[in-house]
């Protein structure tokens, strides 16, 4: 596994508080990594050191496996605000200053307009965007140089649900052509949808970071119902990884202190004698499970 970015003890202060406690972290090339957290969790901290924006106050971190931020900074594309384009100007005229300032030769301004579906919209003045068409050129404007990682903080903040989802349908389309994508965000539900890894930030400290799955699965249920529902619960309180059993709606939901597949759960079952009419996995979703780590921690 190949990890674009390796962060090993990072922390920053700012007077008397502590806006990033040291932590480490690695994400795999390819993945579209989230990093999840209420504001003033530290997101933006991580950010902008991990650009070279801040200077961290302990630890490091590298990029592509040893390089500093300074040597891999074109290989890397970043959307930490949106941009201050030019309202006059076309959205081309816009992407062309935006390449000559990076210093780029022959950027492919068609192509990334193309990606961000505004190739039609090229030569239209950028004050009669939509802001949604104006987050996508943002977009389109760390896309020049054709970066091997995007880096987007709030990339859907104050989107309207068009705007969203027209964000969320160019995350997945860029991160399917092999980018890796980094997104910061408090919007759970976005990054669900886009994120295969994810990392939590909780005032400064990092409280889980993996596989968005996996973080889901932890809360995971399996909810069944068999025609002789009292034999059903005779025959699962008889199983040893049981941790927890609850009626509801008709059926028993079960929770378990080892992995257990609805599969596996069936033959277990079916060896008693027992048959299903109705099995279920039930995910936590990642938003509950996110809020759950939270609560957690804050009672610690």
């Amino acid at each position: 596994m190949q990890i674009v970015l390796e962060i090993d003890g990072i922390s920053k202060r700012y007077g008397k508080v502590q806006a990033l406690k040291p932590y480490k972290l690695q994400i795999p090339k390819g993945t579209t990594f989230g990093i999840l957290g209420p504001n003033g969790s530290g997101k933006t901290t991580t950010l902008g050191i991990i650009l070279g924006i801040l200077s961290s106050d302990s630890g490091g971190f590298t990029w592509f496996n040893g390089q500093s931020v300074n040597s891999a900074k074109k290989r890397i594309g970043a959307l930490l605000e949106t941009p201050n384009f030019y309202p006059y100007m076309t959205a081309y005229q816009n992407l062309k200053l935006v390449a000559k300032i990076k210093e780029l030769q022959n950027p492919n301004i068609d192509g990334v307009l193309k990606t961000v579906n505004l190739l039609e919209r090229a030569h239209h003045k950028f004050k009669g965007y939509s802001l949604g068409m104006k987050q996508r050129l943002a977009i389109a404007a760390s896309l020049l140089g054709e970066p091997e990682v995007l880096l987007l903080d709030e990339p859907t903040n104050g989107l309207d649900p068009t705007g969203i989802a027209e964000v969320r349908d160019l995350i997945t389309r860029i991160a399917a052509t092999g980018t890796t994508v980094i997104i910061a965000s408090h919007i759970l539900a976005e990054v669900e949808k886009v994120c295969s890894h994810v990392a939590v930030l909780q005032n400064g400290s990092l409280l889980y970071s993996g596989l968005a799955d996996e973080l889901s699965a932890k809360d995971a249920v399996i909810a069944v119902a068999s025609a002789d529902m009292q034999a059903l619960e005779n025959a699962i309180k008889e199983l040893s990884s049981l941790k927890k059993i609850r009626p509801m709606d008709g059926h028993l939901h079960l929770s378990f202190s080892e992995d257990m597949s609805p599969s596996k759960l069936n033959k277990l079952l079916a060896e008693q004698g027992i048959y299903l009419s109705y099995i279920e996995e039930k995910k936590a979703s990642l938003e509950e499970r996110f809020l759950k780590i939270l609560t957690r921690d804050k009672a610690n």
